[in-house]
């Protein structure tokens, strides 16, 4: 489920470029009437039960990566009640499924980051706007305890630390 939809864990204070919604009447603040509310999720990349993005000062992440196990196209529905068979165009959307965590997947200048961004919040700061885009927290708090703990996990201590 869209990290900003039924939560404030994601709110920044009503600043930046993220906004959250607890109501419908809420959706307004988006200044768009379509916002993901579910899509599906690639097995690599599945930590918790909210989907979100990450976004700093020239970067743009997916911290969960959507799924493209439909020929390449992932399922998104939206809270107007429809949902599409959304095609991905982008590579580094495209990873194939190999059973490990593969979470933090970089996607700068990506069609298909930008797409589900506009989605899944305001979306309306431009990219790579240091003021606007402000980061999220998310899988990539290098050097952070919490980060190096799942980092272990999911590697099984194969990989090192920081090592994508």
């Amino acid at each position: 489920m869209n990290g900003n939809m039924g939560t404030r864990a994601l709110d920044n204070g009503g600043t930046g470029a993220e906004a959250t919604f607890l109501r419908p009447e809420e959706f307004a603040k988006a200044g768009r009437t379509e916002l993901l509310v579910f899509t599906d999720v690639h097995e690599d990349t599945l930590t918790m039960c909210l989907f979100v993005l990450d976004r700093d000062k020239n970067l743009e992440l997916w911290a969960h990566l959507p799924a493209s196990r439909h020929a390449g196209s992932g399922v998104i529905s939206y809270t107007d009640g429809h949902a599409e068979i959304h095609r991905w165009k982008d590579a580094r959307t495209l990873l194939p499924v190999k059973g490990v965590f593969q979470g933090g997947v970089v996607a700068t200048a990506s069609p298909d980051w930008k797409y589900v961004w506009e989605r899944l919040t305001k979306g309306t700061a431009a990219f790579g706007d240091p003021v606007k885009g402000v980061f999220q927290g998310g899988v990539v708090a290098t050097g952070s305890p919490d980060w190096k703990y799942v980092w272990e996990r999911f590697t099984k201590g194969t990989a090192a630390f920081g090592d994508p």
